[in-house]
């Protein structure tokens, strides 16, 4: 079967089209039922997100080149709520947790960039309890949506 070049070159060209797409999508997107709240965000440095009763909120923090993503927190009546994930700039988790009423709840890791574990500690009601402190680098406690 023989290609021929032009149709060989639209297919891969609209398939790296599409690649790039789902990449800004990813990236620069809510959750589905969600909104963007315009006022809030700054482009290519953070992006608010809605639910249209306003009750819940999810904030993603971007690194300096304005693509990968640098921190993500959820938020629920104006806490901060579920899984919290911060990135290396190459995409790597650095580190993971969950939030409860606003405070640090369970066990929160830290891992360095080669993806080892760093640190691993428990956490009650935003106090650390057990095993390692996880570096400070959520601002989720300080961000009211």
């Amino acid at each position: 079967m023989r290609v021929r070049p032009r149709l060989a070159k639209q297919v891969l060209t609209g398939g790296c089209l599409l690649v790039v797409l789902a990449a800004c999508r990813e990236r620069a997107e809510c959750p589905e039922g969600m909104s963007k709240v315009v006022a809030a965000s700054k482009p290519a440095k953070e992006l608010w997100c809605r639910s249209p009763d306003g009750a819940r909120a999810q904030w993603t923090e971007f690194h300096a080149d304005g693509k990968a993503r640098r921190q993500l927190c959820s938020f629920d009546a104006g806490a901060a709520q579920g899984s919290y994930f911060a990135w290396y700039p190459t995409g790597k988790v650095w580190i993971e947790g969950v939030y409860r009423g606003g405070e640090k709840a369970g066990k929160w890791a830290q891992y360095s960039e080669e993806g080892a574990v760093v640190a691993k500690g428990e956490y009650r009601f935003g106090r650390f309890v057990a095993g390692a402190p996880v570096g400070r680098m959520a601002r989720c406690e300080e961000l009211a949506p």
